[in-house]
């Protein structure tokens, strides 16, 4: 099917190389993209003159322009094709480009997707789950865990589609009957080892990218491809990540839009703890199991996901110092022997000084070590 001049224009702005969404929302005031690309070179100018990089964006719109009015197409002949196998073009504007990307003061220009079930995933509530692409075993059985149990109250699971933690998110919901939305930071078409994880995604929710065949490919694609991550999502939940693990700038994304960031605690001796970590002690809201992400989000729980109140924990002991209060608090709120390192967490203490006081504890009988060598309140 031939394309549409609001299309066509969409497209050649989208491959106009210097002209980003920064650009296109200056030139917003002036209509669609059919009326940006036949509006007076002058005008454009002035308004671009207060943009950063604003030669660039002027230059390249005049090549859009140029390419749009003459009808050749040669440039944007990769998004053409993708379009002609059933891919869809959301322009920014329109009433079917995602809501909740239109506010982005970088929303895409235009975001390419696939999917039957798309538009019917991105209207439930989203959330997303991120983290490293070399997950922990402990990793990937809460990814697993919280993605399968949201899947089952019928939220939809937003990831990146890659190795590691954003795969086992998408699986799981797939697994579980639910659905779920990988947001890419390559071209839809692009073959790489995700592959078939996408070709099952797309069937049961969908994929989008504001990456097309024009584009230059890049490491920076994916640290972009995040803030559209967390747009979609009603929160973010971080599972894990090393100090240099991109899911840091998913979790900035978050607090920069306001979104929920949430996060799975780990062990302290785990590199993988760290930005789970890191955004806990910045007040990230702290994680265990799906229902405390619907409690969080006021979305309805399962009955197989809600957690029996407990009885609440005995009375703290007489005698005992701060610290030594917080560890047994924490223990005797575990309900079940819990590792040292967890321990120390809870009550926001070093592990060293964990191990001196769960001795001190041990010895007034406050608490046992069991003969896995976790420990847990003896009252």
């Amino acid at each position: 099917m031939p394309l549409t001049e609001h299309q066509r224009a969409a497209l050649h702005l989208m491959a106009a190389h210097g002209f980003g969404p920064v650009a296109f929302g200056t030139l917003a005031p002036l209509g669609p993209p059919e009326a940006m690309l036949r509006a007076e070179p002058r005008e454009v100018e002035l308004r671009l003159a207060g943009n950063r990089g604003s030669s660039k964006a002027a230059e390249a719109w005049y090549q859009a322009r140029s390419a749009f009015l003459d009808g050749n197409d040669a440039r944007i002949a990769g998004s053409m094709a993708l379009l002609d196998r059933g891919a869809r073009l959301w322009i920014r504007g329109d009433e079917d480009y995602p809501a909740a990307l239109q506010d982005l003061r970088s929303a895409p220009i235009a975001v390419m997707a696939s999917g039957p079930r798309l538009v019917e995933a991105l209207a439930r509530p989203c959330i997303a789950i991120v983290g490293t692409r070399e997950p922990t075993d402990y990793g990937v059985r809460q990814a697993r865990a919280v993605a399968s149990g949201l899947a089952r109250a019928g939220v939809t699971v937003v990831s990146g589609a890659a190795h590691g933690i954003d795969e086992t998110a998408h699986l799981a919901a797939l697994a579980a009957g639910g659905m779920t939305v990988a947001v890419l930071g390559v071209p839809l078409g692009t073959q790489d080892d995700t592959v078939s994880t996408r070709a099952r995604v797309t069937a049961n929710g969908g994929c989008l990218t504001e990456m097309f065949p024009e584009h230059d490919q890049h490491a920076g694609s994916f640290p972009q491809r995040n803030r559209l991550i967390s747009a979609l999502a009603r929160a973010v939940i971080l599972v894990q990540g090393d100090h240099e693990s991109g899911t840091r700038h998913t979790a900035e994304f978050a607090l920069e839009q306001k979104r929920l960031l949430m996060a799975i605690p780990g062990s302290v001796e785990d590199p993988n703890s760290h930005v789970p970590h890191l955004y806990i002690s910045r007040g990230a809201t702290l994680v265990t199991g799906a229902a405390d992400v619907l409690t969080a989000l006021k979305l309805p729980v399962p009955a197989d996901l809600a957690v029996a109140a407990p009885a609440g924990p005995p009375p703290t002991p007489e005698g005992l110092t701060e610290v030594q209060e917080r560890m047994f608090t924490a223990l005797a709120r575990a309900g079940a022997p819990v590792h040292m390192d967890d321990v120390a967490l809870a009550a926001g203490v070093a592990p060293a000084v964990a191990s001196r006081e769960l001795l001190e504890l041990e010895l007034r009988g406050l608490c046992r070590r069991s003969a896995g060598g976790a420990y847990e309140c003896s009252r």
